[in-house]
């Protein structure tokens, strides 16, 4: 999340504000700032020869009290000569900051026009008005450090297809001060939210709303140099090519043994999804994902996962099996003690230390053939990582586990640890309660064949549990499930092993 944002504000930073001097404001310094507004652009497209760009007039910085006021004129791009945007012009305040950083504020008039050349027929139309937007951008960094970024009334139509999207708003906020660990050391927080979002496309028969998307993320004691770096490398690479794994191992191996970050916490959320794809429709009224992360930078860490999906419906289901789909579902877990540093160290010995220059072109500049930051992964075992995780002394925590559909319901909790000295390589403690039980049973003997074969085994265990009423008076089957390191599966103390077939 941190990242992506980053990512999105520094392109646009990049064009707003260059590394023009802190305290002096004159015409040399509007001209330096005149002159980066077009280098910027190459830089953002460099990787990409069939993107063209062209200045509708000439870029303007004038001197203004402590501040410039940068004048961009209108911006046509050519992709591939496939396509063209047009940009309108737009003017930003540049203000030069003590620490030689320097913040930009701006208003964007909105309506951007993409067309298809070969096809007069194919053009999006897109309009909004975004303002009040501040920035302050770290030059050394290529990123904008504290940012209020906003749009509103976003709408593209597209003509070709008769269709159209439409977004009430969309807000980016991003926090980010020293940590005091470290000349580079940043701690940080990102907000980024969507609001009203609707695709409308009769041709293809396809209707989807959504009433909001709100992404968040912290870091702590992340090494923006770091980050800047990598940035750097993988500017205008396709995210998907080789080249741009190459740069991306590279980087890392240039970087051993440097802690990148520390903390991090990373939250989505989700409310009010509907959709109709032909002939299919449903929604889902809420959904959040979290995770988290504590220690990074030390041997061992905290990872959390959390998972929670409210009012889930569907249409056109027969009504049989419409018992069965689940209307919420819930998952909180953590590990602790996970073996990062191992990990990392196993990882850094397959990639090995950057190459010299002569080691990788030889010494007379050819290809050598060696030190190609990828072909080392190909040789990467995954069983010797899932060998450190059972070495460790990680464990999972099932703090909870929760889907319910009308039919019943299932829930857990308890404990899993790896342990490569068990006979089935890992030790487990869970409590389940299941509600509707005997309704499941019946169904799946109602089907027949192999889940009428299942319901029968089913029929088994469930006698083996305890008669329970849950908070709320229902009936409910209780099961303590234990995996012991002599290789046991015990189900309210009742030996399964023989049952299931994991011994002879």
């Amino acid at each position: 999340m941190r990242s992506l944002c980053l990512t999105l504000l520094s392109s646009t930073s990049l064009l707003l504000a260059t590394s023009v001097g802190a305290q002096t404001i004159d015409q040399a310094g509007a001209d330096a700032l005149e002159a980066q507004v077009p280098l910027v652009l190459d830089f953002l497209f460099q990787g990409s020869p069939d993107v063209n760009f062209a200045f509708d007039g000439e870029v303007e910085a004038v001197p203004d009290g402590d501040s410039y006021d940068l004048s961009i004129p209108a911006i046509t791009v050519d992709v591939n000569g496939d396509a063209d945007v047009a940009v309108p012009p737009f003017a930003v305040e540049v203000t030069p900051q003590d620490n030689g950083w320097q913040r930009a504020r701006w208003d964007f008039p909105g309506s951007v026009v993409v067309t298809n050349p070969r096809n007069s027929d194919d053009r999006a139309d897109i309009a909004f008005t975004s303002n009040d937007n501040d920035m302050v951008i770290a030059p050394e960094y290529s990123m904008a450090l504290q940012a209020d970024v906003s749009l509103s009334d976003l709408s593209v139509t597209v003509q070709g297809h008769q269709g159209d999207i439409t977004v009430q708003s969309i807000d980016m906020t991003v926090d980010t001060d020293p940590s005091g660990t470290g000349e580079h050391s940043f701690d940080s927080e990102t907000l980024a939210t969507l609001e009203r979002l609707r695709i409308d496309i009769p041709s293809e028969q396809v209707l989807l709303q959504l009433e909001s998307v709100e992404l968040s993320g912290t870091s702590a004691r992340q090494r923006l140099d770091l980050f800047a770096g990598l940035q750097q490398r993988v500017q205008g690479l396709d995210p998907e090519s080789e080249a741009f794994l190459t740069e991306f191992v590279e980087v890392l191996r240039e970087n051993a043994g440097e802690k990148w970050i520390g903390d991090a916490s990373y939250t989505m959320g989700l409310d009010g999804l509907s959709f109709t794809i032909e002939d299919v429709s449903g929604s889902l009224g809420a959904l959040g994902l979290s995770m988290t992360a504590d220690d990074l930078d030390e041997a061992a860490a905290e990872l959390g996962l959390s998972i929670n999906v409210d009012d889930i419906t569907t249409t056109d289901v027969p009504p049989q099996f419409a018992q069965l789909i689940p209307v919420r579902a819930d998952l909180d877990l953590v590990a602790v003690d996970a073996p990062v540093q191992a990990i990392s160290d196993q990882l850094y010995g397959y990639l090995g230390e950057a190459p010299s220059d002569e080691e990788l072109f030889g010494p007379k500049g050819r290809r050598a053939g060696v030190g190609n930051p990828l072909a080392s992964l190909q040789d990467i075992d995954p069983m010797e990582f899932l060998g450190i995780l059972m070495s460790s002394e990680v464990e999972v925590v099932l703090q909870d586990f929760f889907v319910e559909a009308d039919i019943g319901y299932v829930a857990a909790e308890g404990t899993v640890q790896p342990d490569a000295q068990a006979a089935l390589q890992a030790t487990a403690d869970l409590d389940l309660q299941i509600a509707g039980l005997p309704e499941m049973i019946a169904f799946a003997q109602q089907m027949g064949g192999e889940a009428a074969d299942g319901a029968a085994f089913v029929s088994v265990l469930a006698a083996m549990g305890r008669d329970a009423t849950d908070e709320d008076g229902r009936d409910i089957k209780e099961f303590d499930l234990q995996l012991t390191q002599s290789g046991q599966i015990l189900l309210n103390g009742n030996d399964m092993s023989a049952m299931m077939g994991i011994f002879q």
